[in-house]
């Protein structure tokens, strides 16, 4: 197991980090003479006007996106450490930390700035600080290498001062002394491209406006100034005056030739940057055709090949001696990229399994098709046909005994699929959240489920023992927020103005609940770090135990979405209601759209009475969680209260449209789990975390 005691000895490399003065690049203009002179002194070993170069031109997004993509084929790649043809649990958790992940990308990033440096410390968990570039300096290049010196310098000016890093066990180099990345090699067309950008604008200005010509009397000076001026003040539009006694024409410019010209050095620009990046530009830019494309993916498929050998290398090479002296069970073993991180489709993963299976007579699980396509696995499967013989008695299978998890609420009714339409977007629905982790809600908001809950799972596990973590909150309230604000922002300004108190207690009462939805799943959380025997997990054991939960509480979240949907537009219509209560005095109950409805809501469809009876202030749908009830205003007739109703239950015993709640918090199972002593606790964090969702929010509506 690592060592885990502080390590107290005085580090020389950590003493000048902690002096370092780093200032950011100057954004400023630059010109291929400026690249010239960056180049000549970073070849002599001062580095710093390069790289504040490239800080400055990794503004281009052509550029920068490309670095990202070349970044991400390697740090998206499955990586294990193996030893004796077995994982190692331990480094199986030290791959899993972001601290590691910001080492293979600054190992990678080596390749692009030509130069990494990275501190590595274990105080007492294993952490890197990549010392920034422009700090690294090389003194003496145009001597042999033996007398070269590299170090660190405390400021950007310091030429001969700094820590030299050569002999520190824990510092990782990466990338030679002479190599200046690929972004010197993209670096000229970028800035060729901002210049081109520049002209392009200034063209646009000149030949991209009507020209404006006034005549003025020739003989009256006066005319000439006052024409100018008048002039002027229709904006910035080319003119002339001239006397009226003389002519001039006014050739309107139809050629596109100049303005296609810029067009066409910005596409060459970007086509050089992504060859000097990539290898290619077909992966990035419009192809011409499919082979070509898919030849050039085979090229960027081996420069990434390229860059996980590097990877590798300096892994194994480097990390792990520094490892093996903090006491990791590393001997023997060796960092490598088992899946190789192919860009293989999911389509090609399916079509070879079925290639293997069928031509080749290789055995394929079934399971490995689901898991691979993200199709769910049914729970019954087709049954065989029956071959010519008579069927021998079925062996019967003892039931799988089904895990029980926390459920605060009634399952919400679900609708079958009778049609292949609808099992089609069903399945079509399934892929992508598969794909792309994110849950898409009833009415197309979606929220990034997956990495939310991931991040609830890494801040419980690193510590955080607030009563309401943060993530798990966001993961509620924000889609609720969301339900709010759509419905509300439907009746327009002037409604939201004159219900502007209603609307903010309603905000509050959706805070509340995640708040305390938030506050349960974090104890439960909690509850899982430690085995039977109190000894907490590992954080790969952990993280297997709470993804448990997760599609439980992705049901819960689609449910509580629909109904804080449906709870909205109640109270809005409730209130719509009483304003026209004089021309429809009654409400009529309304029969549920749903396929599968409520009895006991049946039993209530055409109760009609008045709007401020009492019997509404309980029985107002929704009335249960996904209930699709409703009322209607009416000049009917009253009628009776239902006598041998069921009572509603108490979570929904509720008129939105009175009490401004979408859901009674307090009798919530949620509440009700919470120790009293916790509960204005949860109500504060809850009430902080909104106010500061919304000051975010108005922020980002400003700029």
């Amino acid at each position: 197991m690592a060592e885990k005691k502080q390590n107290t000895t005085p580090n020389p490399a950590q003493q000048t980090i902690d002096m370092m003065v780093v200032r950011p690049a100057r954004i400023q203009s630059e010109d291929i003479s400026s690249w010239v002179e960056a180049v000549n002194s970073a070849k002599r070993g001062y580095r710093t006007k390069l790289y504040n170069l490239y800080e400055n031109i990794l503004a281009d997004p052509v550029l920068s996106d490309a670095i990202d993509k070349r970044v991400n084929a390697i740090t998206n790649a499955e990586i294990a450490f193996m030893k004796d043809g077995q994982t190692v649990e331990a480094m199986d958790d030290l791959i899993d930390t972001p601290e590691f992940e910001e080492l293979i990308r600054e190992i990678v990033l080596s390749k692009a700035w030509g130069k990494t440096v990275a501190d590595i410390s274990f105080n007492p968990e294993f952490d890197v600080f990549s010392i920034p570039r422009k700090h690294i300096r090389i003194d003496k290049m145009d001597r042999p290498l033996k007398e070269r010196r590299r170090f660190i310098i405390e400021k950007e000016g310091d030429l001969t001062k700094g820590y030299d890093y050569e002999n520190d066990p824990y510092i990782i180099e990466c990338g030679k002394d002479d190599d200046l990345g690929f972004i010197f090699k993209a670096a000229p067309y970028v800035i060729y491209k901002r210049g081109g950008f520049g002209d392009w604008a200034q063209f646009a200005e000149i030949f991209g406006m009507p020209f404006l010509v006034g005549k003025y009397n020739g003989y009256d000076p006066k005319a000439k100034q006052q024409l100018f001026e008048a002039l002027s003040e229709i904006g910035s539009n080319p003119r002339a005056a001239i006397p009226k006694e003389t002519d001039l024409e006014v050739k309107e410019n139809k050629s596109s030739g100049s303005n296609t010209l810029y067009k066409d050095l910005k596409d060459a620009c970007n086509e050089e940057i992504l060859i000097a990046v990539l290898g290619n530009l077909m992966t990035t830019l419009d192809g011409s055709s499919r082979s070509q494309s898919e030849v050039h993916q085979e090229t960027q498929e081996e420069i990434a090949k390229n860059d996980r050998r590097f990877v590798r290398r300096i892994l194994n090479r480097k990390l792990v001696p520094l490892l093996l002296k903090r006491g990791y069970p590393v001997a023997g073993g060796y960092f490598s990229f088992p899946e190789q991180g192919e860009n293989t489709t999911t389509d090609q993963l399916i079509e070879r399994g079925i290639k293997l299976k069928k031509e080749a007579d290789v055995y394929v699980d079934d399971d490995w098709f689901y898991e691979t396509s993200g199709i769910p696995k049914p729970e019954k499967q087709p049954e065989p046909k029956p071959e010519p013989k008579p069927d021998p008695e079925p062996e019967k299978k003892p039931k799988a005994k089904k895990k029980k998890l926390r459920n605060f609420f009634a399952e919400a009714p679900v609708t079958e699929l009778t049609d292949s339409g609808a099992i089609n977007r069903t399945l079509w629905q399934r892929f992508k959240r598969w794909i792309t982790g994110k849950v898409e809600l009833a009415d197309g908001y979606s929220i990034d489920f997956d990495k939310i809950f991931a991040e609830a799972i890494k801040e419980v596990y690193g510590g955080d023992t607030s009563p309401v973590n943060k993530s798990l909150f966001n993961l509620s309230n924000d889609p609720l927020q969301n339900a709010f604000s759509i419905e509300f922002g439907k009746e327009g300004d002037d409604w939201g103005k004159g219900n502007a108190d209603f609307i903010k207690e309603f905000r509050k009462n959706g805070a509340e609940f995640s708040g305390f939805k938030a506050h349960n799943l974090t104890k439960d959380f909690a509850e899982l770090l430690y085995d039977e025997d109190g000894n907490q997990l590992t954080f790969k054991a952990y993280k297997k135990k709470c993804l448990a939960l997760k599609d439980v509480e992705e049901r819960h979240l689609q449910t509580q979405y629909n109904t804080a949907i449906k709870s909205t537009r109640a109270a809005i219509n409730f209130r719509k209601y009483l304003a026209n209560e004089k021309l429809y005095p009654n409400l009529e109950y309304i029969e549920s759209i749903a396929e599968h409805k409520d009895l006991d809501h049946l039993a209530l469809v055409g109760t009609i009475l008045p709007i401020r009876d009492e019997w509404w202030k309980k029985n107002l749908p929704p009335s249960r969680w996904n209930c699709q009830c409703s009322v209607k205003p009416t000049k009917k007739p009253a009628t009776k209260v239902p006598d041998e109703a069921e009572p509603v239950d108490p979570v929904f015993a509720n008129n939105p449209g009175e009490t401004a709640k979408f859901v009674v918090t307090e009798e919530t199972a949620y509440y009700k789990n919470t120790a009293k002593k916790l509960r204005a606790t949860v109500i504060a964090l809850a009430a902080m975390l909104e106010s500061l969702r919304r000051q975010l929010e108005e922020e980002e509506e400003e700029s």
